[in-house]
């Protein structure tokens, strides 16, 4: 008896798109039962790029729907007419990776030759991230986004930031702490402290100053230097933004 008059499987291939360093994405996956006998099912689960053999974690995997243990492997003892729900998972690694992720299912019945193979890809995608303010100076060789704040008013800028990738990026932006303390009468906030970036599109962050004592904050002009790190949700993605915010 053929596999295929004894079993349904939900997918003949599985591509789940353009994702991001240490994203995880999913697509549910079923078997049906279509006989009157109890089948044992074997789903083996495997990556078949060679770079990618010796990851710390899964790259392609597999978890029942209701449960969240992901594994390379998966037994189970099906009922007559009976079905079963998958849910199978990538892990992309969290490096850069040019080539396409290539993976396979194999689905196959205990006492029966053959198997179904069922071929999995992604591709890994590394958005550009700017501030369209930003300026490059020679003498740090690197892009300084240049702010001017004047002493008596609301002390706050607006910022934009440009996804230049395809898909939609949420960002949660904290200004990097140093081990020491700045020596500044003006402390440094962002808000909101997550934006939503879209494809191709614009997002505005305030930048804002906070007087937290020391001199009048009217008698001299300051500039603050800083680092505005942005982290990617739900990915190993991280950006780096440097501020010279001018106070006059």
């Amino acid at each position: 008896m053929d596999l295929k008059d004894l079993i349904h499987i939900s997918k003949k291939s599985v591509n789940f798109g353009a994702n991001l360093p240490g994203q995880i994405s999913e697509e549910p996956f079923e078997i049906v039962n279509k006989s009157n006998e109890n089948l044992v099912v074997e789903i083996l689960i495997d990556c078949i790029n060679e770079e990618l053999q010796d990851t710390d974690e899964y790259v392609y995997s597999i978890r029942r729907s209701h449960a969240y243990d992901y594994n390379d492997k998966h037994y189970l003892i099906m009922a007559p007419y009976s079905s079963a729900s998958f849910r199978l998972a990538l892990k992309v690694p969290g490096m850069k990776f040019k080539e396409q992720i290539r993976g396979e299912a194999k689905v196959a019945i205990q006492g029966l030759d053959g198997n179904f193979v069922i071929p999995m890809s992604s591709c890994v995608t590394i958005p550009k991230v700017f501030c369209p303010r930003e300026l490059y100076n020679k003498k740090y060789d690197c892009n300084i986004i240049k702010l001017a704040m004047k002493q008596g008013k609301k002390l706050e800028n607006k910022v934009p930031f440009k996804n230049t990738g395809s898909v939609p990026l949420t960002i949660d932006f904290e200004f990097h702490k140093p081990p020491t303390k700045f020596n500044s009468k003006f402390e440094c906030f962002i808000y909101p402290t997550a934006i939503t970036v879209p494809p191709g599109g614009i997002a505005v962050a305030n930048v804002m100053l906070k007087y937290v004592g020391g001199a009048n904050p009217k008698d001299t002009k300051d500039l603050l230097k800083r680092v505005l790190i942005g982290k990617v949700r739900d990915s190993a993605i991280t950006y780096s933004f440097y501020l010279w915010i001018e106070t006059y």
